[in-house]
């Protein structure tokens, strides 16, 4: 049995426990850094501390001992996880869940998050602190940046590049040979064809920016 922190205090990070526990870990607390957290309050039944604030609502020096996992979704992601950095935690080893299937060739970061029967194949190499949903598939040699959110049964072909903090959206499909840029959003149910630039939001079949008024480009995508 292992123990670790879980970033966040949410439905995430209620999910990341109860997968946790099927799999005999244990949760010792939760850390955040947004909203209105007092010493004293509690999630779940553990306690939860604000990155904040550390160290002066925190618990003794033993609390440091214990990797963390995160539970809370991009873009707050990072922010939290380079608070954490430093303070000195860890990001625990990476996290598959008994349901999951993860190649033998495929390289996983610290802080990674494989959730119930996820696909990962040959070749594919995802990075620090990367979350990939539930009954997700991922194809066979990605490129999977830090801080990345797969949603629940996402589909990413073969050599897909994904930039850091980019989102793929539930049951979105990224075809071969695509490029997700850096903090790139794929809509849910997207179909992406193109390569998608950082920054920009896709949505659609096929995926096609989602253009505020003020945003609107000079010419087509």
């Amino acid at each position: 049995m292992s123990a670790y922190i879980v970033l966040g205090a949410g439905t995430f990070a209620a999910d990341l426990t109860d997968m946790l526990d099927e799999c005999g870990h244990k949760v010792v607390g939760y850390v955040v850094n947004v909203g209105t957290w007092v010493p004293g309050m509690r999630f779940l039944d553990r306690p939860v501390y604000d990155a904040r604030v550390y160290p002066t609502n925190w618990p003794d020096e033993g609390f440091v001992n214990f990797p963390f996992l995160p539970g809370i979704i991009s873009p707050r992601r990072s922010t939290l996880v380079m608070q954490m950095v430093n303070h000195l935690f860890k990001a625990g080893d990476p996290f598959v869940h008994k349901s999951a299937s993860v190649s033998p060739s495929a390289k996983l970061g610290g802080g990674v998050v494989i959730g119930r029967g996820a696909v990962v194949a040959c070749g594919t190499s995802i990075r620090s602190c990367t979350i990939v949903n539930r009954s997700a598939s991922i194809g066979h040699h990605n490129d999977i940046a830090i801080g990345v959110t797969i949603g629940p049964g996402a589909i990413l072909c073969g050599n897909v590049s994904v930039g850091v903090d980019a989102v793929v959206g539930a049951g979105a499909i990224v075809l071969e040979d695509r490029t997700i840029g850096q903090n790139a959003k794929v809509g849910a149910g997207a179909v992406v064809t193109h390569d998608v630039p950082p920054d920009t939001t896709v949505i659609g079949v096929p995926a096609h920016p989602h253009w505020t008024d003020s945003e609107m480009p000079a010419k087509d995508w």
